[in-house]
């Protein structure tokens, strides 16, 4: 980022962390950015863990979401397949908390919320 280090207090990324291809470097360059004691803190979504939720949220995301979006256009349900896909293969939280203890954070947390289908993940410099 074109930014000096230690300039931010707080960083923040919303429904995106799925999408970055290296999130180690993403990290290792939030970590640069932040000021001492500054935070690190996104939301997106993820795959539930309870079967019953996991299984309804499965279908609706490639089936229901899709559909809808087939109705208003054909960019529409590719937008939304593609949502479906890139949660389908997103990191747990699990395993994103190992990628922020590896970049250099501390105090890492991580909150599901929503049932379980988005998740709340941070940590400290």
């Amino acid at each position: 980022m074109p930014f000096r280090d230690g300039i931010f207090e707080y960083e923040t990324i919303g429904l995106a962390l799925r999408n970055f291809g290296d999130k180690s470097a993403m990290f290792r360059e939030a970590h640069r950015t932040l000021a001492n004691s500054g935070w690190l803190l996104s939301v997106d979504f993820v795959v539930p863990t309870k079967s019953l939720v996991r299984r309804l949220y499965m279908f609706h995301i490639f089936n229901v979401l899709p559909t809808l979006g087939r109705l208003v256009s054909s960019s529409w349900h590719r937008t939304l397949a593609y949502l479906a896909r890139s949660i389908q293969l997103s990191a747990s939280p699990a395993e994103t908390l190992r990628l922020l203890s590896r970049g250099g954070f501390r105090r890492t947390f991580s909150e599901k919320i929503t049932l379980g289908v988005v998740a709340l993940v941070g940590g400290q410099k």
